[in-house]
């Protein structure tokens, strides 16, 4: 195969790279929106919405773990972790159990929500 290096040829591929970091920035961008929309459905008075926002956040989550590290992601997931609902709790507690495994620091940031959530079920219990 015969390569030239005209100054077309040297265009294209330095745009190839330029327009994958642009398209990665819109994306980010995307994120940070679409985050906040879910974290307002957060505080919804339906348990069936909250728990889809969770879900929804989980899915955003996935496409950037990064996210659980912001500090309003974190108060909300924890928010959700002592939720009345069980369903919700499941759900944020799912959600934060997918990264332990892979992200030990994740383990850190929630355990104390977890487990004084832990603890308030075993007084119940009782």
């Amino acid at each position: 195969m015969y390569w030239t290096n005209s100054k077309d040829d040297l265009l294209v591929q330095a745009d190839r790279p330029c327009i994958m970091v642009e398209m990665t920035r819109d994306l980010q961008y995307a994120l940070v929106h679409i985050s906040k929309t879910i974290l307002n459905c957060m505080s919804a008075p339906v348990v069936a919405q909250r728990t889809k926002a969770i879900r929804a956040l989980g899915a955003t989550i996935a496409v950037d773990p990064v996210l659980l590290n912001r500090g309003d992601i974190r108060k909300t997931i924890q928010d959700r972790i002592s939720d009345s609902s069980p369903a919700v709790r499941d759900a944020a507690i799912d959600l934060v159990g997918k990264y332990i495994p892979d992200k030990p620091d994740v383990a850190l940031q929630y355990y104390p929500s977890i487990s004084s959530r832990i603890a308030v079920s075993e007084l119940i219990d009782i």
